[in-house]
């Protein structure tokens, strides 16, 4: 049986956990069609957790979904939307000067 992630209060704030990555770069919101088998595929791979990160945004299906196995505690889930990516770039814009070949920015 897996792990529960972060259902515990002895838990320790950091954990080595081994994470499939998907990304998906729509002109359209993600939906779940787009992301089939998270959990048969974390299994595949004998992963702890699924991250997502997208170009636009979930469905709202899929970010139900996502929420549901994440509230389930049974494996670590989380997505980035453009929102975040957003929000990660301006952070760190440093990341945006290396990789400037692929990343335009608009004033």
């Amino acid at each position: 049986m897996k792990k529960k992630y972060f259902q515990r209060p002895d838990d320790s704030p950091s954990q080595i956990i081994k994470v499939l990555i998907q990304c998906k770069a729509y002109s359209r919101s993600v939906g779940k069609a787009n992301v089939q088998d998270i959990r048969d595929t974390i299994d595949k791979y004998n992963a702890d957790g699924y991250f997502l990160v997208v170009s636009t945004a979930l469905s709202t299906p899929l970010f139900d979904y996502l929420t549901q196995l994440r509230n389930k505690g049974n494996f670590w889930v989380d997505w980035w939307t453009r929102n975040e990516l957003e929000d990660k770039l301006r952070e760190n814009p440093e990341i945006i000067k290396r990789y400037s070949d692929i990343i335009k920015t608009t004033p």
